[in-house]
């Protein structure tokens, strides 16, 4: 019985240390794209609703996060949207759907320098 209490207390210091990982990459990703409210990624339910700013989503696409499997992909397509605005491919989001990889690219967005503008595009070209 004591080992069991051991293994739970070590799992929700894992479920803890990575809750708090990635609502420190969210809110250093909102800042660094200027969106506002960045605080919002430390609560539960509104870091999803910061997500969908970040990444400049209808709130209406928040409805397909319901639907069981298909959030998943809804997922991917978020955070390819905000890969979008932080100036990197797209495609970076069909790698969150790996387990492990999703926590790394996080970091990746939230700690590489990104030149981005308020419209979300390389500020280099944004004249063109």
């Amino acid at each position: 019985m004591i080992i069991l209490e051991t293994y739970t207390i070590i799992a929700l210091i894992f479920v803890l240390l990575g809750y708090i990982y990635t609502s420190f990459c969210l809110q250093k990703i909102a800042i660094k794209t200027s969106t506002a409210n960045a605080w919002m990624a430390w609560i539960p339910l509104l870091n999803i609703l910061l997500m969908f700013r970040v990444a400049r989503l209808s709130l209406w696409h928040a409805i397909i996060f319901l639907i069981p499997y298909v959030n998943f992909l809804m997922g991917a397509y978020l955070w390819g949207e905000v890969a979008g605005r932080l100036n990197r491919s797209k495609w970076l989001g069909v790698l969150f759907l790996i387990p492990v990889l999703n926590l790394v690219l996080s970091g990746y967005f939230a700690f590489t320098d990104a030149d981005v503008n308020r419209n979300g595009y390389d500020a280099e070209y944004a004249d063109m």
